[in-house]
Order: structure tokens, then sequence, then C-alpha cells
């Protein structure tokens, strides 16, 4: 069984363009609930693994997903109440795709635990050819999506509350919320 840290290693500095030289660890990673995230082109997401898909990105594009996987707009109208209703879940984990963050083209972040890789691309220059960092890919677990994420994004709105409360001191803060809900703390 693959861990998300050995597809990581496994990844990093791969060459971009170069990605689907990986179908095997691709198919592993699926078969072990492992989802990994790249960037393609200057507008498109890269999902292999336990997701296998290409969307649309572009700077602090978010996408919602669950132990499930990705929650799609099925409906023809952005607008559709069903799909409003599953992106407004409180247990669903957010994936915020950032653009030309720390030295990368692209970037990701997520609310659980999680590995990085890097993507790089080969520029040429007029008699030299430079390897740039293209974007930070990242593998994550769908096991690590909690059942419900009630609990965390009650912790944070809390901790959020607290913090203007106490002045932003965040040991105060930090505190509080130990006494308040301590197995979040362990």
């Amino acid at each position: 069984m693959l861990t998300t840290k050995e597809v990581a290693n496994k990844l990093n500095n791969v060459r971009y363009g170069e990605e689907d030289k990986f179908t095997e660890l691709f198919k592993q990673a699926k078969e072990d609930n492992i989802v990994i995230v790249f960037g393609y082109s200057d507008d498109g997401v890269e999902f292999r693994g336990a997701i296998d898909d290409e969307l649309s990105a572009y700077n602090e594009t978010t996408y919602s997903i669950t132990k499930d996987g990705l929650i799609l707009n099925e409906c023809d109208q952005w607008d559709c109440p069903y799909y409003t209703k599953k992106l407004n879940d409180p247990s669903n984990i957010q994936l915020k795709i950032f653009e030309e963050k720390e030295n990368y083209f692209w970037t990701y972040e997520i609310d659980i635990p999680y590995e990085t890789f890097d993507v790089v691309e080969e520029r040429s220059g007029s008699r030299t050819s430079e390897i740039e960092k293209f974007c930070r890919g990242i593998v994550f677990s769908l096991n690590d999506i909690p059942e419900t994420n009630l609990k965390l994004k009650a912790v944070k709105e809390l901790i959020a509350s607290y913090k203007m409360k106490c002045n932003n001191v965040e040991d105060e803060c930090i505190n509080k919320l130990k006494t308040v809900w301590p197995e979040c703390f362990k």
C-alpha cells in the first residue's frame, strides 16, 4: 500500500508534460484512495489517482471534495439549488488553487494532511536552457477526510471569534479552545 509521501517522492521534479509516464503509479494511487493534484497549462488543474479529472482553474479557484471525490455541478445552471446545497455542506474539504505564489505558477492547499511535489519546466533561452518550477502539486488521501467536518469548521469559527475577543493573542485563544474541545487538540 502506497503512502502519500511515497507518491510525492516518486513525482518530485517531474517535467511538465511528462506526468503521463506515471500511469502505473496513478493506478496504484487509485487503489489506495490517494489523490494527486497538479497544474497543466495556464488554466487547468489535473487530478489523478482516486479522482481522475481535468478542470479549469484560475487564481483562488476552490473545489469541494468529500470522501467520495469532487463535488461537481451536474445541472445546466450555476445557481442549481442541489449543487449549492452540496457545496455548502459543512463536511466538505476545500481544495484551494493559487496562481503565481511562492515562485510557482500553480500551488494548492487543502485542509487535511498532504505532501507536495514539484513539476518543473525547461525554459530555453538563446543559448541555454534552464529548469524552472512550474507548479507545486499535492498528494492527499481521501481516507483523511473526516466523516463529518462540522467540528473542524466550528473550531475554526471559534478560533476566529476568540482571536477578535483576545485582541489576536493566539495562545490565550488556543487555551480557551482546548478547554471547550480538548479532543480537537490530540
